[in-house]
Formats: C-alpha cells, sequence, structure tokens
C-alpha cells in the first residue's frame, strides 16, 4: 500500500528546498547589493583621483608649452646672464663696503687726531692754570 502522505511529504521537501534556495539566493542578492555599494563608492573615489590627475595633466602641459615657448637654451642662456649680474652685483657691493670701511677708518683716525690735539691743548690750559695759581699762592 503506498503511504497517502508521500505526495504532501514530497511538497514539503520541495517546498523546504525551495525555501532553502531562496534564502541562499537572497543572500547573495544582498551581498550583490553590499559589492555594488563598495563599487560605486570605489567608482567615486577613482573619479575624484581622475578630476585631479586631469587638473595635474592640465597644469604640466601649460608648463611644457611655456617650457617649449620659452626654449631650453634661453633659459640656460637667462639663467647665466642672471648669474654674471649676480657675481658683477656682489664685486660692486664688495667695492662699496671696502670704500665705506677705508673712509671710516681714515675718519676715526683724523677724529683721534682731532681729540688727541683737542686733549693736549686743554692738558696745557690746565698746567698753565695750575702754575699760575701755584706761583700766586707761594
Amino acid at each position: 500500500m503506498s503511504d497517502p502522505a508521500a505526495p504532501f511529504n514530497q511538497i514539503e521537501q520541495q517546498a523546504a528546498d525551495l525555501v532553502e534556495k531562496l534564502t541562499a539566493l537572497r543572500r547573495e542578492t544582498e551581498s550583490y547589493v553590499g559589492a555594488r555599494a563598495a563599487l560605486d563608492t570605489a567608482v567615486a573615489g577613482i573619479s575624484g583621483v581622475m578630476e585631479q590627475l586631469a587638473a595635474a595633466a592640465s597644469g604640466l602641459t601649460t608648463v611644457s608649452v611655456t617650457l617649449r615657448e620659452i626654449g631650453t637654451p634661453q633659459i640656460l642662456q637667462t639663467q647665466d646672464q642672471l648669474r654674471i649680474h649676480l657675481a658683477e652685483s656682489v664685486e660692486e657691493f664688495r667695492s662699496q663696503v671696502d670704500g665705506l670701511q677705508t673712509g671710516l677708518v681714515t675718519r676715526l683716525d683724523q677724529t683721534e687726531d682731532v681729540v688727541r690735539s683737542e686733549v693736549r691743548s686743554r692738558i696745557s690750559e690746565l698746567e698753565g692754570g695750575l702754575s699760575t695759581k701755584i706761583e700766586a699762592t707761594d
């Protein structure tokens, strides 16, 4: 005799299998949703980096065009001219400093001579005044 519950058991087993497959499908779908969100975040980050790289590339293009317009020989020539001008300026500055130093030393020597002369003169005056006072008291 056949079991009258067998078809129901079979349908119940199929339903359980279907629920298990649907649960697995749901987990997989949720996993895809999580992966999609992670990919969207990565795409947004990459887009920002791409924009920055595009701006940097544009800046480099501008620099490259400017350098090409100016030309490397012109840049080197200007650099050499600046070095020569700087060396000349330094030499002129040193010459001016040497002149000022010489002038200062000369003026200090002259001032020293004037001060010595004035001091000697004052000492002589004081000695004369003292001699007169000493003679007057004698």
